[in-house]
């Protein structure tokens, strides 16, 4: 072999080595991302979780008020939740279970509801509707992701480097897409519930306040009358007198 061909074949190695590095950075940035992706899901379930408890605390503020609610026990935020914490699709199948219980109180409860407390089921009734097909996606998903990792440990086991890589990263990809869509989904609804809560608080201190007016009047009005039946007696009696 002459020196030329020698040194052609150490620069073609070499810019072979070169082109197969972008490759490798990349792979690497991208599990970087996931990894940072990761990180800010755990940050978003303790601020979910603090958000949970607080609407919890508004809704024993509200029952210690004596209020009516429309609500069900399990409100669509806490079952919103529920959902994005649940990783098995048996742990999802209990979040439906409860979603359904949910969905037959309420709609139970608009026959025998009117007014502005039947259009308050009505809307929570479309909350839950969809939240119940957004479990039955979940559940989809759950499917296609077991079925990623047993290609994903078949391939591992048949020592095929490249292709484990691949579905492990397409795995993380979608676990960590679908955990993102489903939190800010629980978000939401967590923060409409605490609106909800809310409203129904001011709703229950104002009628307090509106009823606790109307019977001071009430009592002013009494009061009043009975000052009037007292100054009436006095001149019955100063009449009698004189006479």
């Amino acid at each position: 072999m002459n020196v030329t061909t020698q040194n052609w074949r150490i620069t073609a190695n070499a810019a072979g080595y070169s082109s197969a590095l972008p490759d490798e950075n990349a792979a690497r940035e991208e599990e970087t991302t996931v990894d940072a992706l990761m990180e800010k899901e755990e940050d978003t379930d303790t601020f979910l979780s603090s958000l949970e408890a607080l609407n919890n605390q508004k809704s024993d503020g509200s029952d210690n008020l004596n209020m009516k609610s429309s609500k069900p026990k399990d409100s669509v935020g806490q079952l919103a939740a529920e959902l994005s914490r649940a990783e098995t699709r048996m742990d999802v199948q209990q979040v439906l279970s409860k979603a359904s219980r949910a969905l037959l109180n309420l709609k139970m409860s608009a026959t025998a509801s009117e007014g502005k407390d039947q259009k308050k089921i009505a809307q929570m009734i479309k909350r839950i509707e969809k939240l119940i097909k957004r479990i039955n996606k979940k559940l989809k998903h759950l499917s296609k992701e077991e079925q990623l990792e047993l290609h994903r440990k078949r391939a591992e086991k048949q020592n095929d480097t490249q292709k484990e890589s691949l579905l492990r990263n397409e795995l993380k990809t979608r676990r960590s897409k679908r955990r993102k869509e489903e939190r800010n989904y629980a978000l939401k609804e967590l923060a409409q519930d605490g609106k909800n809560s809310t409203q129904e608080l001011v709703s229950g201190l104002t009628g307090a306040a509106q009823e606790s007016t109307s019977l001071d009047a009430a009592m002013m009005g009494d009061l009043g009358s009975m000052g009037m039946d007292a100054g009436a007696m006095a001149d019955f009696g100063g009449i009698d007198v004189m006479a």
